[in-house]
Protein backbone atom coordinates (compact mmCIF):
# COMPACT_ATOMS: atom_id res chain seq x y z
CA UNK A 1 0.00 0.00 0.00
CA UNK A 2 1.12 3.56 -0.48
CA UNK A 3 2.84 5.12 2.49
CA UNK A 4 1.05 8.28 3.53
CA UNK A 5 2.85 10.89 5.54
CA UNK A 6 2.28 11.10 9.26
CA UNK A 7 -0.60 13.46 9.86
CA UNK A 8 -0.13 16.44 12.11
CA UNK A 9 -2.46 17.80 14.72
CA UNK A 10 -4.34 20.82 13.55
CA UNK A 11 -5.31 24.13 15.01
CA UNK A 12 -8.43 23.80 16.99
CA UNK A 13 -10.55 26.64 17.84
CA UNK A 14 -13.61 28.18 19.28
CA UNK A 15 -15.29 31.52 19.55
CA UNK A 16 -17.29 32.80 22.47
CA UNK A 17 -20.68 31.17 22.74
CA UNK A 18 -23.79 33.28 22.93
CA UNK A 19 -24.74 32.09 26.42
CA UNK A 20 -21.28 32.13 27.95
CA UNK A 21 -20.08 29.94 30.82
CA UNK A 22 -20.44 32.30 33.77
CA UNK A 23 -22.67 29.71 35.43
CA UNK A 24 -20.34 27.23 37.23
CA UNK A 25 -22.66 24.40 36.22
CA UNK A 26 -22.28 25.37 32.56
CA UNK A 27 -18.49 25.39 32.92
CA UNK A 28 -18.62 21.94 34.51
CA UNK A 29 -20.83 20.67 31.70
CA UNK A 30 -18.36 21.78 29.04
CA UNK A 31 -15.43 20.30 30.94
CA UNK A 32 -17.25 16.97 31.02
CA UNK A 33 -18.13 17.11 27.31
CA UNK A 34 -14.58 17.93 26.22
CA UNK A 35 -12.85 15.45 28.50
CA UNK A 36 -15.25 12.66 27.55
CA UNK A 37 -13.83 12.62 24.01
CA UNK A 38 -11.06 10.26 25.11
CA UNK A 39 -13.37 8.28 27.39
CA UNK A 40 -12.32 9.94 30.64
CA UNK A 41 -15.03 12.47 31.54
CA UNK A 42 -14.13 14.87 34.35
CA UNK A 43 -16.36 17.02 36.54
CA UNK A 44 -14.14 20.08 36.55
CA UNK A 45 -12.98 19.55 40.12
CA UNK A 46 -9.34 20.09 39.12
CA UNK A 47 -10.21 23.39 37.46
CA UNK A 48 -12.33 25.00 40.16
CA UNK A 49 -9.48 26.10 42.50
CA UNK A 50 -7.98 28.11 39.64
CA UNK A 51 -11.39 29.57 38.79
CA UNK A 52 -11.80 30.69 42.40
CA UNK A 53 -8.38 32.33 42.42
CA UNK A 54 -9.14 34.10 39.15
CA UNK A 55 -12.47 35.35 40.46
CA UNK A 56 -10.77 36.89 43.47
CA UNK A 57 -8.09 38.52 41.31
CA UNK A 58 -10.62 39.87 38.79
CA UNK A 59 -12.46 41.69 41.57
CA UNK A 60 -9.23 43.28 42.80
CA UNK A 61 -7.73 44.29 39.46
CA UNK A 62 -10.70 45.99 37.83
CA UNK A 63 -8.68 46.15 34.61
CA UNK A 64 -9.48 43.70 31.84
CA UNK A 65 -6.03 43.82 30.24
CA UNK A 66 -4.25 43.09 33.53
CA UNK A 67 -6.73 40.33 34.31
CA UNK A 68 -6.20 38.60 30.95
CA UNK A 69 -2.44 38.74 31.57
CA UNK A 70 -2.95 37.20 35.01
CA UNK A 71 -5.29 34.52 33.64
CA UNK A 72 -2.79 33.65 30.91
CA UNK A 73 0.12 33.20 33.32
CA UNK A 74 -1.74 31.39 36.11
CA UNK A 75 -3.42 28.97 33.72
CA UNK A 76 -0.10 28.15 32.10
CA UNK A 77 1.72 27.57 35.38
CA UNK A 78 -1.09 25.39 36.72
CA UNK A 79 -2.14 23.32 33.71
CA UNK A 80 0.16 23.85 30.70
CA UNK A 81 3.38 22.30 31.93
CA UNK A 82 4.36 19.45 29.61
CA UNK A 83 3.74 19.75 25.87
CA UNK A 84 3.05 16.63 23.83
CA UNK A 85 1.20 16.38 20.53
CA UNK A 86 -0.78 13.39 21.81
CA UNK A 87 -2.33 15.11 24.84
CA UNK A 88 -6.07 14.95 25.54
CA UNK A 89 -8.21 17.50 27.36
CA UNK A 90 -8.63 15.22 30.37
CA UNK A 91 -4.83 14.82 30.59
CA UNK A 92 -4.41 18.59 30.50
CA UNK A 93 -6.64 19.01 33.54
CA UNK A 94 -5.42 15.98 35.46
CA UNK A 95 -1.67 16.01 34.77
CA UNK A 96 -0.70 19.26 33.02
CA UNK A 97 0.09 17.53 29.72
CA UNK A 98 -1.21 19.59 26.81
CA UNK A 99 -1.03 20.44 23.14
CA UNK A 100 -2.16 23.44 21.11
CA UNK A 101 -5.76 22.25 21.00
CA UNK A 102 -6.25 21.39 24.65
CA UNK A 103 -4.37 24.47 25.84
CA UNK A 104 -6.41 26.77 23.65
CA UNK A 105 -9.62 25.02 24.66
CA UNK A 106 -8.80 25.65 28.30
CA UNK A 107 -8.14 29.35 27.70
CA UNK A 108 -11.39 29.61 25.75
CA UNK A 109 -13.43 28.05 28.56
CA UNK A 110 -11.92 30.40 31.13
CA UNK A 111 -12.29 33.55 29.06
CA UNK A 112 -15.86 32.59 28.31
CA UNK A 113 -16.55 31.93 31.98
CA UNK A 114 -15.31 35.39 32.94
CA UNK A 115 -17.25 37.14 30.18
CA UNK A 116 -14.24 38.24 28.13
CA UNK A 117 -14.97 38.41 24.37
CA UNK A 118 -12.60 36.24 22.34
CA UNK A 119 -12.11 34.43 19.08
CA UNK A 120 -10.07 31.35 18.29
CA UNK A 121 -8.80 31.12 14.75
CA UNK A 122 -8.10 27.87 12.94
CA UNK A 123 -5.38 27.54 10.33
CA UNK A 124 -4.13 24.35 8.70
CA UNK A 125 -1.52 23.51 11.32
CA UNK A 126 -2.02 25.89 14.18
CA UNK A 127 -4.45 27.67 16.47
CA UNK A 128 -4.41 30.97 18.23
CA UNK A 129 -6.81 32.98 20.34
CA UNK A 130 -7.55 36.71 20.35
CA UNK A 131 -9.15 38.28 23.41
CA UNK A 132 -10.69 41.74 23.56
CA UNK A 133 -9.40 43.96 26.38
CA UNK A 134 -10.01 47.55 27.46
CA UNK A 135 -6.95 48.56 25.46
CA UNK A 136 -7.52 46.58 22.26
CA UNK A 137 -6.82 43.06 21.11
CA UNK A 138 -4.52 40.57 22.83
CA UNK A 139 -3.25 37.46 21.07
CA UNK A 140 -2.84 34.41 23.29
CA UNK A 141 -0.65 31.52 22.11
CA UNK A 142 -1.06 28.42 24.28
CA UNK A 143 2.21 26.76 23.24
CA UNK A 144 4.51 29.79 23.54
CA UNK A 145 5.56 30.25 27.16
CA UNK A 146 7.92 33.16 26.48
CA UNK A 147 6.08 35.20 23.85
CA UNK A 148 2.54 33.88 23.92
CA UNK A 149 0.93 37.08 25.24
CA UNK A 150 1.02 39.56 22.36
CA UNK A 151 -0.25 43.15 22.66
CA UNK A 152 -0.24 45.91 20.05
CA UNK A 153 -1.66 45.68 16.54
CA UNK A 154 1.74 45.58 14.84
CA UNK A 155 2.87 42.58 16.86
CA UNK A 156 -0.46 40.82 16.50
CA UNK A 157 -0.58 41.31 12.73
CA UNK A 158 3.00 40.07 12.37
CA UNK A 159 2.14 36.91 14.31
CA UNK A 160 -1.05 36.37 12.32
CA UNK A 161 0.94 36.69 9.09
CA UNK A 162 3.14 33.82 10.25
CA UNK A 163 0.13 31.68 11.07
CA UNK A 164 -1.56 32.39 7.74
CA UNK A 165 1.39 30.90 5.89
CA UNK A 166 -0.07 27.56 7.02
CA UNK A 167 3.24 25.77 7.50
CA UNK A 168 3.63 22.70 9.73
CA UNK A 169 5.17 23.56 13.10
CA UNK A 170 7.04 20.31 13.65
CA UNK A 171 10.83 20.60 13.86
CA UNK A 172 11.29 16.89 13.24
CA UNK A 173 12.61 16.93 9.69
CA UNK A 174 12.92 13.14 9.67
CA UNK A 175 9.14 12.79 9.95
CA UNK A 176 7.12 12.70 6.75
CA UNK A 177 4.27 15.15 6.91
CA UNK A 178 1.12 15.33 4.82
CA UNK A 179 0.53 18.90 3.67
CA UNK A 180 -3.14 19.62 3.25
CA UNK A 181 -4.60 21.30 0.21
CA UNK A 182 -7.23 23.01 2.36
CA UNK A 183 -6.29 26.57 3.24
CA UNK A 184 -7.98 27.39 6.55
CA UNK A 185 -8.31 30.65 8.40
CA UNK A 186 -11.63 30.64 10.21
CA UNK A 187 -13.48 30.52 13.51
CA UNK A 188 -15.60 27.78 15.03
CA UNK A 189 -17.99 27.88 17.93
CA UNK A 190 -17.38 26.52 21.40
CA UNK A 191 -20.10 23.96 20.79
CA UNK A 192 -18.09 22.61 17.84
CA UNK A 193 -14.95 22.19 19.91
CA UNK A 194 -15.73 18.57 20.81
CA UNK A 195 -15.77 17.77 17.09
CA UNK A 196 -12.25 19.13 16.71
CA UNK A 197 -11.10 17.08 19.69
CA UNK A 198 -12.60 13.96 18.09
CA UNK A 199 -10.83 14.88 14.87
CA UNK A 200 -7.49 14.90 16.68
CA UNK A 201 -8.25 11.50 18.19
CA UNK A 202 -8.96 10.25 14.68
CA UNK A 203 -5.51 11.50 13.64
CA UNK A 204 -3.95 9.72 16.62
CA UNK A 205 -5.65 6.47 15.67
CA UNK A 206 -4.57 6.86 12.03
CA UNK A 207 -0.94 7.46 12.96
CA UNK A 208 -1.08 4.37 15.18
CA UNK A 209 -2.43 2.37 12.22
CA UNK A 210 -5.77 1.84 13.95
CA UNK A 211 -7.94 2.39 10.87
CA UNK A 212 -11.24 1.21 12.41
CA UNK A 213 -10.59 3.53 15.36
CA UNK A 214 -9.78 6.42 13.04
CA UNK A 215 -12.99 5.79 11.10
CA UNK A 216 -15.10 5.78 14.26
CA UNK A 217 -13.51 8.95 15.67
CA UNK A 218 -13.88 10.75 12.35
CA UNK A 219 -17.58 9.89 12.25
CA UNK A 220 -18.00 11.34 15.74
CA UNK A 221 -16.08 14.43 14.70
CA UNK A 222 -18.32 15.07 11.71
CA UNK A 223 -21.43 14.76 13.88
CA UNK A 224 -20.21 17.82 15.78
CA UNK A 225 -18.26 19.85 13.23
CA UNK A 226 -17.96 19.13 9.52
CA UNK A 227 -14.91 21.23 8.70
CA UNK A 228 -13.00 21.46 5.39
CA UNK A 229 -10.14 19.47 6.92
CA UNK A 230 -12.59 16.65 7.70
CA UNK A 231 -13.41 16.10 4.05
CA UNK A 232 -9.76 15.93 3.08
CA UNK A 233 -8.86 13.54 5.86
CA UNK A 234 -11.85 11.36 4.99
CA UNK A 235 -10.44 10.96 1.48
CA UNK A 236 -7.03 9.99 2.87
CA UNK A 237 -8.64 7.50 5.23
CA UNK A 238 -10.74 5.97 2.46
CA UNK A 239 -7.64 5.45 0.31
CA UNK A 240 -5.66 3.96 3.18
CA UNK A 241 -8.44 1.58 4.20
CA UNK A 242 -8.93 0.47 0.58
CA UNK A 243 -5.26 -0.44 0.23
CA UNK A 244 -4.84 -1.89 3.72
CA UNK A 245 -4.47 -5.52 4.79
CA UNK A 246 -7.40 -5.30 7.19
CA UNK A 247 -9.66 -8.30 7.54
CA UNK A 248 -12.11 -8.23 4.65
CA UNK A 249 -15.18 -7.79 6.85
CA UNK A 250 -13.53 -5.04 8.92
CA UNK A 251 -12.38 -3.25 5.78
CA UNK A 252 -15.85 -3.45 4.26
CA UNK A 253 -17.43 -2.01 7.41
CA UNK A 254 -14.95 0.89 7.53
CA UNK A 255 -15.56 1.69 3.89
CA UNK A 256 -19.33 1.60 4.45
CA UNK A 257 -18.96 4.10 7.29
CA UNK A 258 -16.79 6.39 5.21
CA UNK A 259 -19.26 6.17 2.33
CA UNK A 260 -22.05 7.20 4.70
CA UNK A 261 -19.96 10.23 5.60
CA UNK A 262 -19.73 11.07 1.93
CA UNK A 263 -23.45 10.82 1.36
CA UNK A 264 -24.15 12.89 4.46
CA UNK A 265 -22.50 15.90 2.90
CA UNK A 266 -18.74 15.44 3.15
CA UNK A 267 -17.05 16.39 -0.11
CA UNK A 268 -13.70 14.79 -0.84
CA UNK A 269 -11.02 17.01 -2.35
CA UNK A 270 -7.74 15.62 -1.07
CA UNK A 271 -4.57 15.53 -3.05
CA UNK A 272 -1.79 12.99 -2.49
CA UNK A 273 1.72 14.31 -1.78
Amino acid sequence: MRVLATLLFFALLASASAKGLSDPQALETYVTILSAVDGKPLTGEDLFPLVQKLQEKQAKLGNKTAFIDYLFDKTRSRFLRNYTEYATFSETLSSGTYNCLTGTALYALLLDHFGIPYQIIETNYHIFLIAESDNGRILLEATDAQNGFVRGEAGIEARIKEYRENLPLSNDRKKLQYQYETNLYKQVTLDELAGLLYFNRAIVAYNQHDLPGATEKLARSIERYNSPRTAEFAAILQLTVSESTLDASVKAECLRKIQRLRTSGVSFSARKH
